[in-house]
């Protein structure tokens, strides 16, 4: 076997390599369910002024993105994104959320909301911080 080092590689290699590694973890993960969530509004010209995406994976949702309109922050949106998606991931069995914020993002915000930070990336990706939060669902904040 010849190993390559590839800067940039293609499409077709990383969802070559992807493929091999679900092919292992499919006997260990095949019967959990997973489903994408969001929670978005607009404005009248239909252009996105809030939203949340996330997924529930087992007893666990994890938050990827939250987007508030800087004409709409602070007037309480970014909570009710938030609490609507775990409400809408208790109903499908979400016991705990996970996320991650950069130090330039929303720390503050996710505390005010009952996360607790479990880890921090200094130097991420050179000089901000990556924190990883967590929350256990279903508990008033």
């Amino acid at each position: 076997m010849n190993l390559i080092v590839t800067q940039n590689p293609d499409q077709d290699l990383v969802d070559g390599i992807r493929a091999g590694l679900q092919v292992h973890n499919r006997p260990f993960l095949e019967n959990v369910v997973r489903t994408h969530l969001s929670v978005h509004g607009k404005f009248e010209d239909g252009s996105v002024a809030c939203g949340i995406v996330g997924e529930v994976w087992g007893a666990w949702l994890s938050i990827k993105y939250l987007f508030v309109s800087p004409s709409r922050k602070q007037q309480g949106i970014g909570s009710e994104l938030l609490s609507k998606l775990e409400e809408r991931a208790v109903s499908l069995g979400a016991k705990q959320a996970v996320l991650e914020t950069y130090s330039f993002q929303a720390k503050g915000f996710y505390e005010k909301n009952g996360y607790e930070l479990r880890m921090t990336l200094d130097n991420c990706p050179e000089t901000e911080q990556l924190h990883y939060m967590t929350k256990v669902l279903g508990q008033s904040s």
